[in-house]
Formats: C-alpha cells, structure tokens, sequence
C-alpha cells in the first residue's frame, strides 16, 4: 500500500472513531431508558424504576403488572391508566375516609410541592382553606365578602371552598388559615345540587406534568435535576458540563495530525523525486 493510501485510511479510520465516541450514550448507564409497567406502558424520564435510584423525578413501582404504584412527595397512589402526558391517579386510604364522611379527610393534601425542575397538576381538584376555630368572627368576615361555603362539623377547625374560584393569592389568606387541596369529582349533578361537601369529592385525579427546559437539558447530558435547598433555584449536578470541550479537542487533534500527516508527504514525495533525479 503505497503512502497516500494509508493516509486516506487513516484519516477514514480517525472520522469513524470520532463518531463512534461521540454516538455512544454514556448519559445515566444504570439508568433503563424506556421500561414497561403494568396498564402504564412504556414509561420513561421523568418516571424511573423504584429499583434504580437518581434515575429520574417520579418513582414508580412495577412489581404489580396490573396495578402499577407512583408516588409523589413521599404519598403512595394507584396508577389506574395514561393517557400521553396524563395519569388517572387514585388514592385509597382517601376514598375509605370519604365514605365514612371522617374529618379526618381533610388531614390529607393532594398539592405538590414547587419545583424548578417539574411542574404537575392535578385535576380537577378543590381547594380547601382549613381555618382554627379560634378566629371564626374574622375569618368568616374574609371568605363570606367573596361567597365561599364553609363546612363547621370538624371539631377545631372550619372549612371555606367555592368550586367557582380556582386561583388565590396566598398573602391575601388569614393567618389562621391554611390550604388544602382535594380531589373534585366531575360529577356535574352532585356540584350543582349542593348536596354537601363530601359529596364534591372523590378519591380520583388525573395528574399532568411538565418538565423544565433546564431539568431536560441537565439530565440528557448526564446530570442530575436537584434544587437548591438554600435558594430553592434549579440545580444541576454531575452533568458532562465538558462534552462541548472534548468535541473541540478531538476535531483540533484530527486537524493537527492531517496537517502532520500533509507535510509528511509532501516531504517524502520531495525526496523522491529528489532521488531520482540525482
């Protein structure tokens, strides 16, 4: 094989390298990209395995084909089907409190903590104001100016809904009051007959996601999506922050090795000529 062959190969060989090295996908390895669970489907980030941990933001179980678990801040739910980027939820221990019309319903909370790096939403749901008996006069003087029900058979505490109002101001809330937030039922007869609170709810929701244009780009680079406790700003960690470096490093090595290579040739073809003239 004479020179200018082995320097074509070379250079072939070095591009083939290249590409090779940079299609690989070396982003999360312990991590199963795609899996199947249960009624869910084809599952894949922000969901991950229970079994594989920092592998994602929602964890699932799938140990039960049939009935597949997800939990959300630490609360268990049953995830009864998806349908593209939603999952009917439901929350037993929610629903045989609901049938027992038990105060203790509302020791339960179905919002979700804020996140920098994925918003969820659960609907329908009904926001419930829980308010210290204490307070009664002035908290009544708050939700009855803007036609909220109550509900006062709870021992401590009274409650204030109106399914019409879905957006509030949290400085505008009393002192005394705190929020909840509690499955709706889509049953149009029962929110229209007013035949009570506990009729309003259920233990059903279908939740909705959205993941942050930075989570996404974090983890699909190796990284992982975290908040920062102090801030509560989005955080990035471990991710192959250096990937744009190595790309420039290696094309600068190829350019350096052809540019080599070039006068190497160019010298030795020099030579001969040289050598055969003499």
């Amino acid at each position: 094989m004479d020179m200018f062959s082995c320097f074509f190969v070379f250079i072939l060989f070095h591009f083939w390298c290249f590409d090779s090295a940079q299609g690989q996908n070396t982003s999360h390895p312990n991590c199963t990209k795609e899996f199947q669970c249960g009624n869910l489907r084809n599952l894949s980030f922000p969901f991950y395995k229970s079994t594989e941990l920092d592998c994602g933001l929602s964890k699932v179980y799938c140990e039960d084909t049939e009935n597949p678990i997800l939990e959300l801040n630490g609360v268990k739910y049953l995830a009864l089907e998806k349908a593209d980027v939603f999952i009917r939820l439901k929350y037993t221990n929610l629903g045989e409190l609901l049938k027992k019309n038990s105060c203790e319903t509302f020791d339960k909370n179905f919002s979700i903590a804020i996140s920098p790096s994925i918003t969820y939403s659960l609907d329908p749901s009904l926001t419930l104001f829980k308010c210290n008996r204490s307070q009664k006069s002035r908290n009544e003087e708050f939700f009855n100016s803007s036609s909220y029900q109550s509900y006062n058979v709870c021992d401590g505490f009274i409650l204030y809904y109106n399914i019409s109002i879905h957006y509030y101001q949290v400085s505008e809330i009393p002192s005394s009051c705190s929020f909840i937030q509690l499955p709706l039922t889509s049953n149009s007869e029962a929110k229209s007959n007013g035949s009570g609170l506990f009729h309003l709810l259920t233990d059903e929701v279908v939740l909705g996601w959205t993941v942050s244009d930075e989570c996404n780009q974090c983890y699909y680079t190796g990284g992982r999506c975290q908040t920062d406790n102090t801030t509560n700003n989005f955080l990035c960690s471990n991710a192959n922050t250096n990937n744009g470096k190595e790309k420039l490093f290696s094309w600068f090595t190829l350019k350096i090795l052809v540019l080599f290579f070039s006068w190497f040739i160019l010298h030795f073809h020099f030579y001969c000529d040289c050598s055969r003239s003499s």
